[in-house]
C-alpha cells in the first residue's frame, strides 16, 4: 500500500442524495436574508411616496414663485414704472418663463382696480412628472392691486 496518498472513498448515491436535501431544507428555513425580501417589496411604496412629497412641495414652491411675479407686476403697473396692461403681461411672462414656459396671462385695469390671471399647467412645476393625473391640471392665479395713480 502506499503512503500519504489518501484513497478516495465512494460515497453510495443515497448518501450524496440526502446531502442535497439536508442542505436544501437548511436552505428553506434560514431566515438570513429575508428582510431584503420585505425591502424588495415595499420599496416602490416609498419612492413613489417620496416623488408624491417631492413633487408636491416644488409645486407649491413654484406658484409662490409665480405669484410673486404676478404681484411685482401689478404693482409696478400700479405705481406708473409700466404703462398698461400688455406690459405687466411681459413682464409676468418674462419674470417667469424659467419656471413655466406654456404659461397664459391676462390683465386689465378696471376701475381704478388691477386684475391679473396666471395659468400655469401642473406639469411644467413637478419634477418627476411620474403622476400624470396631476399634472394634466392648471394652477390658476388671481391677484388684484389697486391703482395708485
Amino acid at each position: 500500500m502506499l503512503t500519504g496518498v489518501n484513497k478516495m472513498k465512494k460515497e453510495p448515491k443515497n448518501a450524496r442524495r440526502g446531502k442535497v436535501f439536508a442542505f436544501l431544507r437548511s436552505f428553506g428555513g434560514s431566515e438570513e436574508g429575508s428582510s431584503t425580501v420585505e425591502t424588495v417589496l415595499w420599496m416602490p411604496f416609498f419612492v413613489a411616496l417620496f416623488s408624491l412629497i417631492v413633487d408636491g412641495t416644488l409645486i407649491f414652491n413654484n406658484h409662490s414663485n409665480v405669484l410673486r411675479v404676478v404681484h411685482d407686476a401689478n404693482r409696478a403697473l400700479s405705481v406708473g414704472r409700466i404703462d398698461s396692461g400688455a406690459e405687466a403681461e411681459t413682464m409676468i411672462l418674462a419674470g417667469a418663463s424659467h419656471i413655466s414656459p406654456n404659461m397664459t396671462v391676462a390683465t386689465q385695469v378696471s376701475n381704478g382696480i388691477i386684475y391679473t390671471v396666471a395659468q400655469v399647467p401642473v406639469g411644467d412645476l413637478d419634477m418627476t412628472g411620474i403622476f400624470s393625473g396631476i399634472a394634466a391640471s392648471t394652477i390658476t392665479i388671481n391677484a388684484q392691486h389697486y391703482l395708485e395713480l
